[in-house]
């Protein structure tokens, strides 16, 4: 064979594989249709799975919302009720409401127990809100916790309170927590105590009654 001819039949062979190599090739669809074809069954169950998980979150959702609205109108419901009758429903209710509602609960049911001059029950109401919240409302539940326990005739605790809440007390309310802590101290004897927070409610420049305090201050220390 001559080299002419082989150069042309060789070029005839290479003129064979006219398919580009940069298209995508004719097979490619049906191998991905043969792909799901032959994984349908655990694409399925991946599908299903995802929408089984957003259903159930929605639901739960749906449910949370549900509940506090729930909730809110049972604790409504019971605030419509007349005053013996409230009473008597808030002190079975509160101590056990649900989370949302608990802290308004607690706080309405220590109201009307100070009203009506329960103040040792009221203490113990005062405490449990104390016990779940925090911050400022935390710090008023010890507050009120202590003018119960001083009014119900519980000295030392009531002193014991004050003493160790009247650090945390925010700078708007050291005028009556000084007053608190001074009735406490003076109720136990501590009179040191009682004229130093005497003397910071006078120092706090906040005091309208500033007269009526130096002149308490000065019977103590005469004491």
């Amino acid at each position: 064979m001559s080299t002419h001819e082989s150069k042309k039949n060789t070029g005839q062979s290479q003129g064979l594989n006219t398919e580009n190599p940069h298209e995508p090739s004719s097979q490619a669809p049906e191998k991905a249709l043969d792909f799901l074809i032959k994984n349908a069954k655990t694409i399925l169950i991946v599908v299903v799975a995802l929408i089984l998980v957003a259903a159930t979150w929605g639901g739960i959702q749906v449910w949370s919302d549900w509940s506090q609205q729930k909730d809110a109108e049972e604790f409504s419901q019971i605030l419509n009720l007349p005053q013996v009758e409230r009473l008597q429903k808030l002190t079975e209710y509160a101590p056990i409401a649900p989370k949302t509602i608990q802290g308004a609960a607690l706080l309405e049911l220590a109201g009307m127990l100070m009203e009506k001059e329960a103040f040792q029950e009221a203490a113990t109401i005062w405490s449990q809100l104390a016990e779940n919240s925090s911050g400022a409302v935390q710090w008023l539940a010890k507050l009120s916790k202590a003018r119960c326990l001083l009014l119900a005739g519980e000295h030392d605790a009531a002193y014991t309170e004050m003493t160790n809440c009247i650090n945390n007390a925010p700078k708007t309310m050291l005028v009556p927590s000084n007053r608190l802590l001074a009735s406490c101290a003076e109720a136990v004897g501590d009179k040191s105590t009682a004229v130093k927070a005497l003397q910071a409610i006078l120092d706090s420049k906040q005091a309208v009654d500033a007269q009526l305090i130096s002149y308490r201050i000065k019977q103590l220390q005469e004491q």
